[in-house]
């Protein structure tokens, strides 16, 4: 019997960019940053790639490669918000969340490292739950991602419910997150609309 996978959830994982992550690092280290979960931190600016311009450009460029020639839309992509999260060893959140009113979602690590992780959920949830005899794409509830590169890029459609995972390392985690919207003309018909 054949299995395909039917309405799949496409993720970019250990996407690596060519930057200089120990700059990047410089910048966003010096954010005013306000407390969220205990050991985590997140920027009181919403608009970090405004101090970041050149990682904006990278991002927006494979966030357009992800959306036109993988998922095949026919749609560009503008920044919404971007913000640093700051996460001190053993810093975590305990709840999964999603970022609405937004299209594609991401996430940008400047230093990889093997305690560093983040994990994404299964939105729908069924009622019947038997224990698999080997986790895979079609029975597991969800995925954990490590972060072992330098310049890790994840992006993700911004429903996708996931986690700031606990740092299991010694060092700080610094992360870019950032959401995206569509940019000019989307849509077909009687439900189409222009973001400017």
């Amino acid at each position: 019997m054949n299995i395909e996978p039917i309405f799949p959830q496409a993720i970019i994982g250990q996407e690596k960019l060519n930057l200089n992550n120990e700059e990047i690092i410089k910048i966003i280290s010096n954010e005013e940053f306000s407390s969220i979960e205990e050991n985590v931190y997140v920027s009181k600016n919403y608009q970090i790639f405004k101090k970041l311009n050149y990682l904006k450009e990278h991002i927006l460029l494979k966030s357009t490669e992800y959306i036109r020639e993988k998922l095949n839309y026919d749609v560009y992509l503008q920044e919404s918000s971007s913000w640093v999260v700051k996460t001190l060893p053993t810093g975590r959140t305990n709840a999964s969340h999603n970022h609405g009113n937004c299209f594609l979602s991401g996430v940008f690590y400047p230093k990889g490292n093997e305690g560093f992780s983040i994990t994404f959920f299964k939105n729908v949830f069924e009622t019947w739950r038997p224990k698999p005899l080997i986790n895979n794409l079609f029975n597991c509830e969800k995925i954990t991602l490590k972060i072992l590169e330098d310049n890790t890029l994840i992006l993700f459609p911004s429903s996708l419910y996931h986690r700031i995972d606990p740092n299991l390392s010694k060092d700080i985690r610094f992360s870019i997150a950032f959401n995206l919207i569509p940019k000019g003309e989307i849509g077909e018909n009687d439900s189409k609309i222009y973001y400017k």
